[in-house]
This record gives C-alpha cells, sequence and structure tokens, in this order.
C-alpha cells in the first residue's frame, strides 16, 4: 500500500486534497463557533458578528486555497505571479481607501478585545478635570 502511494502521485495528491479539505471545514466550525461563543458572552450586535464571521470565512479560504496550491504543486510560480498581481493592484486600490481599511481593521479589533458596549458609562479625566458621560 505505501509502495502504491509512493509511486502514485495522482492518488496522493488526492488523498492531500481531501485532507485539506477536511481540515478546512474543522478549522471553520471552530473557529465560527469560537467567534460567535465569544459575541454571545460579549453580547455584540448581530451586525458585528457577521462582519466578523464573513472575514474569518474569507481569511481561512485564502489561507487554504495557498496551502492548496503549495502541498499539491499546482505550478506555483504560475500562481504566485498571479497573486502577486492581484495584491499589487488591491494594494494600491486599498491604499486610496486608506481610511475604509483601517475602520475594518479597527472594527475586528474592536469585536475582540474592547470590553464596552453601547449604554455604558465611562468616565474621562482631562488634565486634572473629570468629565462624566451618560449623567443627564
Amino acid at each position: 500500500m505505501v509502495e502504491f502511494l509512493q509511486g502514485n502521485v495522482w492518488v496522493k495528491q488526492v488523498l492531500l486534497g481531501l485532507g485539506l479539505i477536511l481540515a478546512y471545514v474543522i478549522l471553520r466550525r471552530i473557529g465560527q463557533k469560537w467567534i460567535k461563543t465569544l459575541a454571545d458572552n460579549k453580547r455584540v450586535e448581530l451586525k458585528r458578528k457577521r462582519f466578523v464571521m464573513k472575514s474569518f470565512n474569507a481569511s481561512l479560504f485564502l489561507l487554504f486555497v495557498a496551502f492548496f496550491t503549495i502541498l499539491l504543486d499546482l505550478g506555483f510560480g504560475d500562481i504566485s505571479l498571479f497573486l502577486s498581481s492581484i495584491f499589487a493592484v488591491l494594494g494600491v486600490a486599498l491604499f486610496a481607501q486608506w481610511s475604509i481599511l483601517s475602520n475594518l481593521t479597527a472594527s475586528v479589533l474592536i469585536f475582540f478585545v474592547f470590553p464596552y458596549r453601547i449604554g455604558d458609562r465611562v468616565k474621562v479625566s482631562d488634565k486634572g478635570r473629570r468629565c462624566q458621560r451618560g449623567d443627564h
């Protein structure tokens, strides 16, 4: 059996491909469950939870495609040329839309790190004076 797998490259690539797809499905489910649990614990809005889920799914998919092309030896030189061209165009486009990119990044960071929600009261101290927000 081992000799058959070593001699037959096509079967080995199919088995590697199936393993990668299985790993992708498992990682996606674990990640979505973790994000959903975190969002429920922090009582995050549904819109923010959906945005983070979509961002996670897109990032995981791109990572999966990169691993798929590398492990299955699908002509990495041609694919890397294609991907570098796409990233160059996207880099120029995103540089033009820098504020949108920073807002997207901040949204994901706030989702995972920020301890406050809408309606919470926050005290701000400015040069020895105290300001209180929320007391009307």
